[in-house]
């Protein structure tokens, strides 16, 4: 089989969300408590995280893998640093916008971009950094047009590329549309099925530059993972047979 048409995808390493969240459930918590939790936006990986990104450390050290796409998303991105920071093949990180989980909840909710940037200086963000606005990424990349012009409209509104606090302004922003929205989804599955379809194109495309024997990688989330790997979905779009992803798995598939 073509190793070109082969990618290791990963689920990112158990979040301090994960964390709070089980925690919040336990106790019977109001979902308000913690969905929205200004505290919870942007999470990163869990010292048990920590521990699960060294298995899957172990269990890839001996792959050529060249090229790394990762989430935007701060557990994604600790996950895809703690994994291959050492990898003897030295892949390239590309940091992929349209990679980033259904945006639902405050750890869906990116940090300031250039705050993450600085945390990742070795990470390739050019995605990200070609579109008019970095810290509007979010925003670009969501599926539903007339929600992105909505969204993009008020944010051009009311903030200016650069000022002062930006990041923190717009998390604030889109905390505040979360809370006001639920408990309905701002993102459908016809819509996530529309950034696999992207992925798999930029996959293939960026792949296509790689050698014989060498490998990629995608670290990524839940409902984008098992949305990537179905291959039937009900009429809501809902994936049928995709494959469920416990924290930090690592999955060999095949690119079709």
């Amino acid at each position: 089989m073509d190793q070109q048409q082969t990618i290791y995808l990963i689920r990112h390493a158990q979040s301090c969300w994960n964390v709070a969240e089980n925690a919040a459930l336990a106790r019977g918590a109001d979902v308000y408590e913690y969905k929205f939790s200004p505290e919870l936006v942007d999470t990163g990986i869990s010292e048990l995280g920590l521990e699960q990104t060294k298995e899957a450390r172990e269990r890839l050290k001996d792959e050529n893998i060249k090229i790394v796409f990762t989430s935007p998303l701060r557990r994604c991105l600790q996950t895809t640093y703690n994994i291959f920071k050492d990898h003897k093949s030295k892949p390239r990180v590309i940091v992929v916008p349209i990679l980033r989980e259904i945006f639902s909840s405050a750890c869906d909710v990116s940090d300031d971009i250039k705050t993450i940037k600085k945390e990742f200086p070795d990470f390739d963000f050019s995605l990200i950094e070609q579109l008019p606005c970095e810290e509007f990424w979010l925003f670009h990349s969501l599926q539903n047009e007339t929600l992105k012009e909505e969204f993009l409209r008020e944010a051009e509104k009311n903030f200016r590329p650069n000022e002062p606090n930006l990041g923190q302004k717009l998390k604030l922003m889109l905390l505040d549309a979360l809370r006001k929205h639920y408990p309905q989804q701002y993102e459908s599955s016809f819509d996530v099925i529309q950034r696999n379809a992207k992925a798999r194109a930029l996959f293939k495309e960026i792949m296509s530059t790689l050698n014989e024997g060498e490998k990629a990688a995608c670290v990524s989330h839940y409902y984008f993972l098992i949305h990537f790997t179905a291959t039937e979905f009900g009429e809501d779009g809902q994936p049928l047979d995709g494959k469920s992803f416990k924290n930090c798995e690592v999955y060999e598939h095949v690119l079709e």
